[in-house]
């Protein structure tokens, strides 16, 4: 289930507001959906809650103990988040990153890829951890 869209001065006044920079295909995303739900089971729940921009005020706060200030997650799966870093995506780096809800970012998965490339990868896995395939595991 995909939320409805943000509207851009939304996007920029939050993302101003927090001095993190937002890369333009996940601004692109919020501009038509402010957030979804996927591969979620109607009796058993599960899935990708990928966050609306309140949903990642609350985990950020939830859970600030797993980010730096220049990291915000954007998406959570089984205790897990992806987030991103605003750091290495200022300097042209790779930004996504996986990380698990009991460790710090000094342990956070470097994913290799955009937002846009990682959710076309995760649709056509149909909701699978594909970064952890052997054929996809990011080197170290």
């Amino acid at each position: 289930m995909f939320n409805a869209e943000a509207k851009e001065e939304d996007i920029s006044h939050f993302f101003e507001s927090h001095q993190w920079t937002i890369p333009d295909d996940y601004k692109q995303f919020l501009q038509l959906h402010n957030g979804a739900w996927l591969f979620t089971h109607p009796e058993y729940g599960g899935g990708m809650n990928i966050f609306s921009m309140s949903d990642i005020i609350l985990f950020r706060t939830d859970y600030e103990y797993m980010f730096p200030e220049y990291c915000y997650p954007i998406a959570m799966m089984d205790c897990a988040m992806i987030l991103i870093d605003t750091h290495a995506q200022r300097a042209g780096k790779s930004y996504l990153f996986w990380q698990d809800c009991v460790n710090t970012n000094e342990r956070a998965v470097d994913l290799k890829m955009n937002f846009e490339t990682w959710l076309e990868l995760f649709i056509i896995s149909q909701g699978s951890e594909f970064w952890f395939w052997p054929d996809h595991i990011p080197p170290h």
